[in-house]
Protein backbone atom coordinates (compact mmCIF):
# COMPACT_ATOMS: atom_id res chain seq x y z
CA UNK A 1 0.00 0.00 0.00
CA UNK A 2 1.14 3.34 -0.41
CA UNK A 3 0.09 6.13 1.49
CA UNK A 4 -0.63 9.96 0.55
CA UNK A 5 -2.29 11.35 3.77
CA UNK A 6 -6.22 10.38 3.35
CA UNK A 7 -5.45 8.67 -0.10
CA UNK A 8 -3.93 4.68 -0.56
CA UNK A 9 -3.26 3.93 -4.20
CA UNK A 10 -2.55 0.69 -4.45
CA UNK A 11 -2.82 -0.83 -8.24
CA UNK A 12 -3.40 -4.80 -7.78
CA UNK A 13 -4.44 -6.60 -10.97
CA UNK A 14 -7.74 -7.69 -9.67
CA UNK A 15 -9.34 -3.96 -10.43
CA UNK A 16 -12.09 -4.80 -12.71
CA UNK A 17 -13.85 -0.83 -12.45
CA UNK A 18 -12.90 2.44 -11.80
CA UNK A 19 -15.91 4.52 -10.11
CA UNK A 20 -15.57 7.89 -10.75
CA UNK A 21 -16.93 10.39 -8.61
CA UNK A 22 -17.67 13.37 -10.33
CA UNK A 23 -18.36 16.97 -8.11
CA UNK A 24 -20.42 19.46 -9.56
CA UNK A 25 -18.26 21.59 -12.40
CA UNK A 26 -15.49 19.07 -12.53
CA UNK A 27 -16.47 18.75 -16.47
CA UNK A 28 -16.11 23.20 -16.32
CA UNK A 29 -12.63 22.73 -14.72
CA UNK A 30 -9.22 23.46 -17.16
CA UNK A 31 -7.76 20.35 -18.10
CA UNK A 32 -10.68 18.01 -17.40
CA UNK A 33 -10.52 16.32 -20.59
CA UNK A 34 -7.13 15.35 -20.43
CA UNK A 35 -7.48 14.10 -16.74
CA UNK A 36 -10.11 11.73 -18.36
CA UNK A 37 -8.13 10.14 -20.95
CA UNK A 38 -5.81 9.91 -18.28
CA UNK A 39 -8.19 7.73 -15.89
CA UNK A 40 -9.38 5.95 -19.39
CA UNK A 41 -5.54 5.14 -20.04
CA UNK A 42 -5.47 3.64 -16.26
CA UNK A 43 -8.64 1.92 -16.73
CA UNK A 44 -7.08 0.56 -19.98
CA UNK A 45 -3.95 -0.82 -18.81
CA UNK A 46 -5.95 -3.04 -16.12
CA UNK A 47 -8.38 -3.53 -18.23
CA UNK A 48 -11.30 -2.02 -16.13
CA UNK A 49 -14.39 -0.43 -16.88
CA UNK A 50 -15.37 3.11 -15.90
CA UNK A 51 -18.68 4.15 -14.30
CA UNK A 52 -18.93 7.87 -13.14
CA UNK A 53 -21.04 8.93 -10.53
CA UNK A 54 -22.25 12.49 -10.70
CA UNK A 55 -25.48 14.69 -10.49
CA UNK A 56 -27.71 14.13 -13.56
CA UNK A 57 -26.93 17.94 -14.50
CA UNK A 58 -22.89 17.10 -14.37
CA UNK A 59 -22.90 13.79 -15.71
CA UNK A 60 -24.87 15.39 -18.97
CA UNK A 61 -22.25 18.27 -19.34
CA UNK A 62 -19.37 15.32 -18.82
CA UNK A 63 -21.01 12.91 -21.58
CA UNK A 64 -20.96 16.39 -24.00
CA UNK A 65 -17.81 17.00 -22.67
CA UNK A 66 -16.49 13.74 -23.73
CA UNK A 67 -17.86 13.60 -26.96
CA UNK A 68 -15.76 12.52 -30.11
CA UNK A 69 -12.94 11.59 -26.96
CA UNK A 70 -11.32 8.60 -27.37
CA UNK A 71 -10.85 6.77 -23.95
CA UNK A 72 -8.99 3.87 -23.47
CA UNK A 73 -12.14 1.81 -22.00
CA UNK A 74 -15.50 1.83 -21.73
CA UNK A 75 -17.47 4.66 -19.84
CA UNK A 76 -20.67 4.19 -18.37
CA UNK A 77 -23.04 7.09 -16.04
CA UNK A 78 -25.07 6.68 -12.51
CA UNK A 79 -26.84 9.59 -11.51
CA UNK A 80 -26.98 10.25 -7.96
CA UNK A 81 -29.88 12.42 -6.26
CA UNK A 82 -26.98 14.65 -4.64
CA UNK A 83 -23.47 14.91 -3.36
CA UNK A 84 -24.59 13.39 0.03
CA UNK A 85 -25.56 10.35 -1.17
CA UNK A 86 -22.10 9.66 -2.77
CA UNK A 87 -21.07 7.25 0.75
CA UNK A 88 -24.12 5.59 0.82
CA UNK A 89 -24.39 4.82 -2.76
CA UNK A 90 -20.65 3.55 -2.57
CA UNK A 91 -21.30 1.60 0.68
CA UNK A 92 -24.10 -0.16 -0.76
CA UNK A 93 -22.52 -0.89 -4.23
CA UNK A 94 -19.04 -0.96 -4.33
CA UNK A 95 -17.07 -4.13 -4.61
CA UNK A 96 -13.55 -5.17 -3.79
CA UNK A 97 -12.28 -5.30 -6.77
CA UNK A 98 -13.76 -1.64 -6.86
CA UNK A 99 -11.04 1.76 -7.37
CA UNK A 100 -12.60 5.01 -6.24
CA UNK A 101 -11.31 7.69 -8.44
CA UNK A 102 -12.30 11.30 -6.78
CA UNK A 103 -12.36 13.85 -9.56
CA UNK A 104 -11.37 16.73 -7.15
CA UNK A 105 -9.92 20.41 -7.52
CA UNK A 106 -8.10 22.69 -6.07
CA UNK A 107 -9.30 25.23 -3.24
CA UNK A 108 -10.03 28.30 -4.59
CA UNK A 109 -11.63 26.77 -8.53
CA UNK A 110 -15.02 26.22 -9.90
CA UNK A 111 -15.51 22.94 -8.41
CA UNK A 112 -13.96 22.77 -5.23
CA UNK A 113 -16.06 22.42 -1.85
CA UNK A 114 -15.10 21.50 1.64
CA UNK A 115 -17.24 18.99 1.63
CA UNK A 116 -15.40 17.73 -1.91
CA UNK A 117 -11.86 18.25 0.09
CA UNK A 118 -13.03 15.91 2.83
CA UNK A 119 -14.50 13.28 0.68
CA UNK A 120 -11.04 11.28 0.39
CA UNK A 121 -10.94 10.65 3.76
CA UNK A 122 -14.52 9.54 4.12
CA UNK A 123 -14.21 6.98 1.92
CA UNK A 124 -10.78 5.65 3.07
CA UNK A 125 -13.05 4.98 6.24
CA UNK A 126 -15.71 3.59 3.99
CA UNK A 127 -13.73 1.51 2.33
CA UNK A 128 -10.78 0.24 3.40
CA UNK A 129 -9.70 -2.20 1.38
CA UNK A 130 -10.49 -0.61 -1.69
CA UNK A 131 -8.28 1.53 -4.46
CA UNK A 132 -8.59 5.02 -3.89
CA UNK A 133 -7.14 7.97 -6.26
CA UNK A 134 -7.49 11.85 -5.72
CA UNK A 135 -7.36 12.77 -9.44
CA UNK A 136 -6.90 16.81 -10.18
CA UNK A 137 -7.07 18.07 -13.53
CA UNK A 138 -3.28 19.89 -14.68
CA UNK A 139 -2.39 23.24 -14.10
CA UNK A 140 -3.26 25.41 -17.26
CA UNK A 141 -0.01 26.91 -16.50
CA UNK A 142 1.99 24.13 -16.10
CA UNK A 143 4.54 23.45 -19.17
CA UNK A 144 5.04 19.44 -20.31
CA UNK A 145 8.44 20.42 -21.18
CA UNK A 146 10.25 17.57 -19.08
CA UNK A 147 12.55 15.56 -21.01
CA UNK A 148 16.03 15.43 -20.76
CA UNK A 149 18.39 17.55 -21.33
CA UNK A 150 15.89 19.32 -23.71
CA UNK A 151 13.74 20.73 -21.55
CA UNK A 152 13.54 21.33 -17.49
CA UNK A 153 16.77 21.91 -14.72
CA UNK A 154 18.99 19.51 -14.27
CA UNK A 155 17.32 18.78 -11.10
CA UNK A 156 13.79 18.14 -12.19
CA UNK A 157 13.95 15.75 -14.92
CA UNK A 158 12.85 12.45 -15.20
CA UNK A 159 14.65 10.95 -17.96
CA UNK A 160 18.68 11.01 -18.99
CA UNK A 161 21.02 9.10 -20.99
CA UNK A 162 22.61 7.95 -18.04
CA UNK A 163 19.48 5.96 -17.05
CA UNK A 164 18.84 4.41 -20.55
CA UNK A 165 20.60 0.32 -21.20
CA UNK A 166 20.03 -1.48 -24.33
CA UNK A 167 19.78 -4.52 -26.00
CA UNK A 168 19.77 -6.50 -22.60
CA UNK A 169 19.66 -10.14 -22.57
CA UNK A 170 18.19 -11.15 -18.98
CA UNK A 171 14.85 -13.32 -19.52
CA UNK A 172 13.72 -12.99 -16.40
CA UNK A 173 12.38 -9.18 -15.05
CA UNK A 174 14.41 -9.92 -11.65
CA UNK A 175 18.10 -9.49 -12.88
CA UNK A 176 16.95 -7.21 -15.80
CA UNK A 177 16.26 -4.54 -13.35
CA UNK A 178 19.40 -5.05 -11.07
CA UNK A 179 21.07 -4.26 -14.45
CA UNK A 180 19.00 -1.95 -15.02
CA UNK A 181 19.39 0.47 -11.84
CA UNK A 182 23.11 -0.92 -10.52
CA UNK A 183 24.71 1.89 -12.49
CA UNK A 184 23.33 4.47 -10.34
CA UNK A 185 21.60 3.08 -7.22
CA UNK A 186 24.94 0.83 -6.25
CA UNK A 187 24.31 -1.53 -2.97
CA UNK A 188 20.60 -0.32 -3.28
CA UNK A 189 19.75 -1.50 -6.87
CA UNK A 190 18.82 -4.89 -5.07
CA UNK A 191 16.28 -3.58 -2.47
CA UNK A 192 15.55 -1.59 -5.62
CA UNK A 193 15.03 -4.67 -7.51
CA UNK A 194 13.26 -6.90 -4.86
CA UNK A 195 10.53 -3.83 -4.72
CA UNK A 196 9.88 -3.02 -8.13
CA UNK A 197 9.60 -6.94 -8.80
CA UNK A 198 6.79 -6.65 -6.42
CA UNK A 199 5.07 -3.69 -8.30
CA UNK A 200 4.95 -5.70 -11.34
CA UNK A 201 3.32 -8.70 -10.52
CA UNK A 202 0.61 -6.47 -8.72
CA UNK A 203 0.19 -4.12 -11.72
CA UNK A 204 2.25 -3.56 -14.91
CA UNK A 205 1.01 -1.32 -17.54
CA UNK A 206 1.43 -2.32 -21.36
CA UNK A 207 1.69 1.37 -23.09
CA UNK A 208 1.72 0.50 -26.63
CA UNK A 209 3.06 -2.79 -28.33
CA UNK A 210 6.19 -3.87 -26.44
CA UNK A 211 5.79 -1.23 -24.11
CA UNK A 212 5.46 -1.87 -20.33
CA UNK A 213 5.53 0.48 -17.18
CA UNK A 214 6.32 -0.57 -13.57
CA UNK A 215 6.18 1.77 -10.97
CA UNK A 216 6.39 2.15 -7.32
CA UNK A 217 7.56 4.58 -4.57
CA UNK A 218 10.59 4.18 -2.90
CA UNK A 219 12.49 6.45 0.38
CA UNK A 220 15.55 6.34 -1.85
CA UNK A 221 14.48 9.02 -4.51
CA UNK A 222 13.46 12.65 -4.14
CA UNK A 223 11.96 13.38 -7.19
CA UNK A 224 10.52 11.15 -10.12
CA UNK A 225 13.05 9.63 -11.94
CA UNK A 226 12.67 7.08 -14.62
CA UNK A 227 14.75 4.21 -16.44
CA UNK A 228 14.43 2.86 -19.45
CA UNK A 229 15.32 -0.57 -20.54
CA UNK A 230 15.42 -2.45 -24.17
CA UNK A 231 15.61 -6.51 -24.82
CA UNK A 232 16.83 -8.17 -28.07
CA UNK A 233 14.60 -10.80 -28.06
CA UNK A 234 11.44 -9.14 -25.60
CA UNK A 235 10.65 -9.72 -21.53
CA UNK A 236 7.44 -12.04 -20.56
CA UNK A 237 5.82 -10.90 -18.04
CA UNK A 238 3.06 -12.16 -16.01
CA UNK A 239 -0.37 -10.64 -17.29
CA UNK A 240 0.64 -8.58 -19.95
CA UNK A 241 0.05 -10.42 -23.38
CA UNK A 242 2.31 -9.43 -25.51
CA UNK A 243 6.64 -9.80 -24.67
CA UNK A 244 7.98 -6.33 -23.90
CA UNK A 245 10.74 -5.10 -25.86
CA UNK A 246 11.06 -1.86 -23.75
CA UNK A 247 10.07 -1.06 -19.79
CA UNK A 248 10.17 1.82 -18.00
CA UNK A 249 10.73 1.62 -14.41
CA UNK A 250 9.45 4.84 -12.56
CA UNK A 251 10.26 5.06 -9.15
CA UNK A 252 8.50 8.00 -7.35
CA UNK A 253 9.63 9.65 -3.81
CA UNK A 254 7.00 8.50 -0.90
CA UNK A 255 6.31 11.99 -0.38
CA UNK A 256 5.29 12.88 -4.09
CA UNK A 257 1.25 14.18 -4.13
CA UNK A 258 -0.93 11.51 -5.55
CA UNK A 259 -1.82 13.96 -7.78
CA UNK A 260 1.69 14.79 -9.03
CA UNK A 261 1.95 11.14 -9.46
CA UNK A 262 -0.99 10.71 -11.95
CA UNK A 263 0.63 13.57 -14.16
CA UNK A 264 3.74 11.62 -14.25
CA UNK A 265 1.94 8.39 -15.41
CA UNK A 266 -0.24 10.39 -17.90
CA UNK A 267 2.75 12.56 -19.70
CA UNK A 268 4.63 9.06 -19.87
CA UNK A 269 1.57 7.28 -21.55
CA UNK A 270 0.68 10.16 -23.90
CA UNK A 271 3.94 9.64 -25.31
CA UNK A 272 4.87 6.14 -25.23
CA UNK A 273 0.83 5.41 -26.36
CA UNK A 274 1.50 7.12 -29.68
CA UNK A 275 2.21 4.99 -32.70
CA UNK A 276 5.76 3.36 -33.42
CA UNK A 277 7.40 4.81 -30.29
CA UNK A 278 8.00 1.79 -28.66
CA UNK A 279 9.12 0.30 -31.71
CA UNK A 280 11.66 3.13 -32.67
CA UNK A 281 12.67 3.08 -29.16
CA UNK A 282 13.53 -0.80 -29.11
CA UNK A 283 15.70 -0.29 -32.30
CA UNK A 284 17.65 2.38 -31.19
CA UNK A 285 21.27 2.20 -30.82
CA UNK A 286 22.29 5.05 -28.37
CA UNK A 287 20.91 6.37 -25.07
CA UNK A 288 20.98 9.85 -27.35
CA UNK A 289 18.70 7.99 -29.95
CA UNK A 290 16.22 7.14 -27.25
CA UNK A 291 15.80 10.57 -26.01
CA UNK A 292 16.03 12.24 -28.94
CA UNK A 293 12.37 9.83 -29.67
CA UNK A 294 10.88 11.08 -26.74
CA UNK A 295 11.48 14.54 -27.17
CA UNK A 296 9.96 14.32 -30.50
CA UNK A 297 6.88 12.36 -28.58
CA UNK A 298 6.67 14.95 -25.98
CA UNK A 299 6.69 17.36 -28.79
CA UNK A 300 3.62 16.18 -30.67
CA UNK A 301 1.95 15.66 -27.06
CA UNK A 302 2.41 19.78 -26.66
CA UNK A 303 0.76 20.17 -30.28
CA UNK A 304 -2.00 18.17 -29.89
Amino acid sequence: MIGFGTTKILLPNTTKRLLVLAPQFASRQPGFIELMQTIGRLAGGLGAKITVLGSGTELKSIETRLEGVKLKAPVAYDALRSWAEAIPRLRGEATPDDMIVVLSAREGRLAWTHQLSRMPRRIVDTLPKNNIVVAFPADPVQRNTWVGAYSLPESETLIDESRILLHLDPSELGPAIEQLLQPKLGSRAGEARDTIVKAASEYAAQLGAGVVLVHAHVAWVTKPTVYIATFKEGLKLARIENPARVVLVLLSPVSLPPEAHLRTLAKLAKIFYQKKTGEKIASAETPEQVLKIIHEGASRQDEG
